[in-house]
């Protein structure tokens, strides 16, 4: 893993200036992030974690800016793109899930918006090959991204009429994703 950062610059709407052209570069190792209150470190973290905005500067991980990794991970899985006419870096993204109808907007705000683990929103396809090749894929990144929050693949038989499989995924947003295949049972 390869952390870089450069010129990154964080001031609160108070005027405080949490980090001032910050510019690093961390190769695989383990680190310590050291300092008195109020020097950074947690504004530094909450960055990192995509979960604050900041004035100026990039942040990369493996080559791919922090920003950009949810629209990568929401794109290669689910095939959400990000609408770009709308995107104000640091600010506002807005995700197409799918048809122009149905979206993701996100705010960026100085506190990262915060949810219980399962509350989520849902889709469902309408073939288990479709559910197993988008599961396939959130278990190809959760074994090289330790972020993604998977919980596993089930089948539940609902009163006997239908058969759902499904799995609940959560990465650097606050809600997490459920997707399902409903099978009906003949009897």
């Amino acid at each position: 893993m390869r952390l870089d950062v450069s010129g990154l610059t964080k001031i609160y709407p108070t005027g405080k200036r949490a980090l001032d052209e910050v510019s690093l570069s961390l190769g695989p190792g383990v680190f310590g992030l050291l300092g008195p209150n109020g020097a950074g470190k947690s504004s530094f973290m909450e960055i990192l974690a995509a979960n604050l905005t900041f004035e100026s500067g990039t942040v990369t991980l493996n080559d791919a800016k922090v920003s950009k990794t949810i629209i990568e991970f929401y794109n290669d899985v689910f095939g959400f793109n990000e609408f770009e006419m709308m995107a104000i870096d640091g600010e506002r993204m807005v995700i197409n899930c799918g048809t122009i109808q149905q979206f993701i907007y996100l705010h960026g705000e100085e506190a990262p918006m915060t949810c219980p683990r399962l509350d989520h929103f849902g889709f469902s396809v309408e073939t288990l090959e479709q559910f197993d090749d988008i599961y396939d894929k959130v278990k190809a990144w959760a074994e090289r991204d330790e972020r993604v929050d998977l919980i596993e693949k089930k089948t539940e038989n609902l009163h006997d009429a239908v058969e759902m499989t499904s799995f609940y995924v959560g990465f650097l947003l606050p809600m997490m994703v459920e997707l399902q295949h409903w099978k009906f049972i003949r009897k």
